[in-house]
């Protein structure tokens, strides 16, 4: 038997910490509500704690909520966690393994080429297409306003993410938001419930028999397929016309191409991964931050008129940001953004794995071990955040923040941490901006005539379902 000194006998094993109770065999997978799983992990820490376990079959789970705890393992990427095994071979199978799920120097060389196209001197350059872009989202709420009828609006901005992520990527323009039925549009919203459906499956069926939900992930992934590889042709034009162009690439996929014409070992399916990565990034987390803002926005219409003057005073008569330094000149309309995604995450947690046996804080902690960082949870303890259940944006705002209040930014975590952090953070906060300064230069929400009501759902990231609303142009007041 093996020897423990006085120094390892202090720490705890994962198996006895704290936790749900479960069923033999199953552990706690009938317990699981995978649409609500951000949640669970939420309640199960106000019941257990700041470090609990969890057992699905034979995989057991550590889970940390304590901000100091989580930092630390942040930190520890990618040296000594990596996301989880069957992250990344759910991603592989789908042929969408790209910088999100790649590990080791294969990630340190994909971030390199990704890292560049999201800094902002590029986001500077594409500023213009923004807006022009943004205009074409208001032209289309223009067009639903004067009808009085209903709008999806979470769709809509599906459709303006996905326009923005791929000219800012790959200079295409698919103009989703003037084109209805686009294949990229309809196809690449089936990605995210694909992958968190098979990531919490207890064993992998779909490798042996195909349910109807995997035969159109398939359908839907071969439809994707076909229109990247229009794009790689459109680029490729460009490869031909300008020799330059593989010197100074002008965007991700010119700068993939220009790689592997060059020598470097990509392959066809890790550029298409990365374009699959970019797109599902870029579309679904910062569409679904809008989404939250206007359901707040809803319940709350003093702080939309609260944004619509601090735009007036800062744009005048201007229906939407036309200098990209006005990015940065909108303090009150940034307080909202932080707020919401201080209190809806759209990535409340990760999933991680030790590559070796280490100690975090009193746990020793097992080579294989899964681990989740609830960063969610830290956001919503009254410890770091005063009255940390309400929407209230002036938390934000050191002039309008109580002294006494606890703000604890370490908490904070909507875009992750350490050398992993999201790499389109700016530019997701650009999107928001703009939208939000155009709807609240231009409408007024209203709840909508079909009294649905909208419905939060976990799908690998947090969402906000069948978020319908009715908007009035301002200038009929």
């Amino acid at each position: 038997m093996e020897e423990h000194t006085t120094e390892e006998k202090q720490f705890r094993d994962v198996e006895k910490l704290p936790g749900p109770s479960g069923l033999p065999f199953f552990g706690n997978l009938l317990q699981i509500d995978r649409k609500r799983f951000h949640l669970q992990l939420q309640e199960w820490s106000e019941r257990y704690g700041s470090i609990y376990q969890f057992k699905i079959v034979k995989n057991r789970f550590v889970v940390f909520s304590n901000p100091e705890i989580i930092q630390e393992l942040l930190r520890k990427r990618p040296d000594y966690f990596r996301r989880m095994k069957s992250i990344e071979s759910v991603f592989a199978e789908i042929s969408a393994g790209g910088v999100f799920s790649a590990e080791g120097e294969l990630w340190r060389r994909q971030r390199r080429l990704i890292l560049p196209a999201f800094q902002n001197s590029n986001l500077r350059e594409f500023f213009g297409t923004l807006i022009t872009i943004t205009d074409r989202l208001k032209k289309r709420w223009e067009n639903f306003s004067i009808s009085g009828l209903d709008l999806d609006i979470g769709k809509d901005l599906m459709r303006y993410t996905i326009d923005v992520t791929t000219y800012l990527s790959f200079k295409y323009d698919v103009n989703t938001l003037e084109n209805e039925g686009d294949v990229l549009q309809q196809n690449v919203e089936k990605i995210l419930p694909a992958i968190n459906r098979r990531i919490n499956a207890p064993i992998p069926y779909w490798r042996y028999f195909k349910m109807p939900a995997d035969r159109a992930l398939d359908q839907a992934i071969v439809k994707i397929r076909k229109k990247v590889d229009e794009m790689i042709q459109v680029s490729r034009g460009r490869f031909d016309g300008d020799s330059n162009v593989h010197k100074n690439p002008t965007n991700l996929l010119e700068a993939f191409l220009s790689e592997k014409d060059s020598g470097q070992q990509y392959t066809d399916d890790e550029i298409f991964g990365n374009i699959i990565t970019i797109l599902v990034a870029g579309e679904d987390t910062t569409a679904n931050v809008m989404a939250w803002i206007i359901y707040f926005l809803l319940k709350d219409q003093e702080i939309l008129k609260k944004m619509k003057d601090e735009a007036d005073r800062i744009l005048g008569d201007s229906e939407q940001i036309r200098n990209f330094e006005d990015l940065d000149r909108l303090p009150y309309i940034e307080a909202v953004i932080l707020e919401t995604m201080r209190l809806k995450s759209v990535a409340p947690f990760l999933f991680i794995e030790a590559l070796s046996n280490l100690k975090v804080h009193n746990i020793s902690i097992k080579k294989g071990t899964n681990v989740i960082t609830a960063n969610q949870v830290a956001a919503l303890q009254e410890e770091n955040f005063t009255s940390a259940r309400k929407f209230y944006p002036e938390r934000w705002l050191t002039e309008s923040r109580p002294t006494c209040w606890n703000h604890n930014l370490k908490s904070f975590m909507p875009f992750g941490g350490g050398s992993r952090v999201c790499p389109g953070k700016n530019l997701a906060l650009f999107e928001i901006k703009a939208v939000m300064v155009m709807l609240c230069k231009n409408f007024s929400l209203l709840e909508p005539h079909n009294g649905e009501v909208a419905a939060e759902e976990f799908d690998f990231v947090t969402s906000l379902t069948n978020l319908w609303v009715r908007l009035k142009p301002l200038k009929d007041k």
